[in-house]
């Protein structure tokens, strides 16, 4: 389990050490929240590259907008991938309780449609 304090501790590090760090995943929904929703199991840790035309990851081209959010891990501000963006990272696979949950959150707290496949 990573605690808030983990969390906290962990991207701390990060920043301190000269690593721009953007939270995606659970955190990263709990951070656009402003709040701790669940029970968090890791802290995803992704490589990725800038160039001129937005972000590299795993081969794959991501507008700039796409970590645009901003969001609070108890007092520590951190960067996040966008609401939009993070409802999208969910769809495509086989989803778990924890990614209902997550989306399910986003989609109310900012007025995003639910996808077709968390649709009941």
């Amino acid at each position: 389990m990573v605690r808030t304090e983990d969390a906290c501790e962990i991207i701390q590090f990060a920043l301190q050490n000269g690593i721009k760090v953007y939270v995606d995943g659970g955190w990263g929904v709990d951070a656009l929240l402003g709040r701790e929703s669940r029970i968090h199991n890791d802290i995803d840790l992704h490589c990725f590259e800038f160039t001129d035309g937005g972000i590299v990851y795993e081969g794959d081209l991501f507008p700039s907008e796409t970590f645009s959010g901003i969001g609070k891990i108890r007092d520590l501000t951190v960067s996040c991938i966008e609401p939009f963006s993070q409802v999208m990272f969910h769809l495509g696979y086989e989803h778990d309780e924890n990614d209902v949950h997550d989306v399910m959150l986003l989609c109310d707290a900012f007025q995003i449609a639910i996808p077709d496949e968390y649709k009941d």
